[in-house]
C-alpha cells in the first residue's frame, strides 16, 4: 500500500514538472529593442547578420540575456536558454 502511495505522488510530481513548461504564456519571437548613439558625423549602418537569442524560458521577473561576438549566450537570472540557433548580429558602419 504504501509503495502505491509513493508511486502516486512520483508519477504525479513527474507529470506536473513535465506540464510547467506548457503552461507558459507564448512570447513573440521578434521584439524592438531602444538603443542609443551619439552620432558625431554622419554613417550608413548595415545590418550583416542577423542577431539570434535561440529559445528561452523565464521565470516570470524578466531578465536579461547577452549574446557575444563569438555567438555565445549568457542568460542572466531568471532566464533559461533551450536551444535553438544561437548566433551574434553583425553590422558594418559606413562614413557618409
Amino acid at each position: 500500500m504504501k509503495s502505491d502511495s509513493i508511486k502516486k505522488v512520483v508519477l504525479g510530481s513527474a507529470a506536473l514538472a513535465a506540464a510547467g513548461p506548457l503552461a507558459m504564456p507564448a512570447r513573440a519571437a521578434t521584439d524592438a529593442v531602444p538603443i542609443e548613439a551619439i552620432i558625431l558625423a554622419p554613417v550608413q549602418i548595415t545590418q550583416t547578420q542577423s542577431l539570434n537569442f535561440g529559445s528561452l524560458t523565464e521565470a516570470g521577473a524578466g531578465g536579461t540575456a547577452t549574446v557575444d561576438n563569438t555567438g555565445a549566450i549568457t542568460p542572466g537570472a531568471g532566464i533559461t536558454s533551450i536551444g535553438g540557433t544561437i548566433q551574434a548580429g553583425g553590422f558594418t558602419l559606413k562614413a557618409t
